[in-house]
């Protein structure tokens, strides 16, 4: 199997249990802007998916746009 069909079957099986697959990050964003390790590439995907501020972040769009489509919002 290519890895394009194997990257399109995961992002399937992902999509199918419910996980958001329409933007997905790969060490390739990071190589193609740095001379580095996949290691280091996965380090710095890592640091910034993991980086507080843009936790926050995602959290509060997600209430936001929850709101402006009108759904209730859980206590």
């Amino acid at each position: 199997m290519s890895n394009r069909k194997a990257n399109e079957t995961a992002k399937f099986t992902l999509k199918e249990n419910g996980f958001y697959t329409g933007n997905l990050w790969s060490i390739e964003d990071v190589m193609n802007k740095f001379t580095c390790s996949d290691d280091e590439a996965q380090k710095i995907l890592n640091n910034v998916m993991t980086n507080e501020t843009l936790m926050i972040s995602i959290n509060e769009m997600i209430l936001k746009e929850g709101e402006e489509i009108g759904l209730i919002k859980k206590e």
